[in-house]
């Protein structure tokens, strides 16, 4: 069964992924974890983090493996060496991608932040702070990426 899931990246690294056709984690154990959790044709949104855009879409292509070879700007010596190759569905010109805040009043993940009224920009991105990729919905995937198939029916 297909999951669906949000990777976010800085603006350098989701280039270097679509460019590479690849995504890695950090060395721990979480990371591990999450990165074989991800099946072959998953479908993932690319979130540029610090933008709040969406870079595009993708699905997984291939299995799990662990690689030490650098591809991404190392920060303390990290390598992500947990990895999967993408396909790249669709990729936005950096002047065309979404901004996610528009999506807030919609995205299912953030429900329980709109019952409580909380901040949805803070909430939104403590949500993703951590472990990513993280699972989200078929409607925040059809939601987010425009393809809403889900909610046409």
């Amino acid at each position: 069964m297909t999951k669906y899931w949000l990777l976010s990246y800085p603006r350098g690294n989701i280039e270097i992924s679509v460019s590479n056709r690849l995504i890695g984690g950090k060395e721990t154990r979480s990371y591990e974890r999450r990165y074989k959790e991800l099946k072959f044709n998953d479908l993932m949104v690319l979130y540029v983090s610090k933008d709040k855009t969406i870079k595009g879409y993708c699905s997984i292509d291939g299995s799990y493996f662990n690689d030490k070879t650098i591809v991404w700007p190392e920060i303390s010596g990290e390598k992500y060496p947990h990895r999967r190759k993408i396909r790249i569905i669709r990729a936005f010109d950096k002047n065309k991608e979404p901004n996610i805040e528009y999506f807030y009043d919609e995205l299912e993940i953030l429900e329980n932040v709109r019952s409580e009224k909380r901040n949805l920009g803070v909430n939104f991105g403590a949500l993703i702070q951590g472990t990513t990729p993280i699972e989200i919905s078929e409607v925040d995937y059809s939601l987010l990426t425009g393809t809403n198939q889900l909610l046409a029916r």
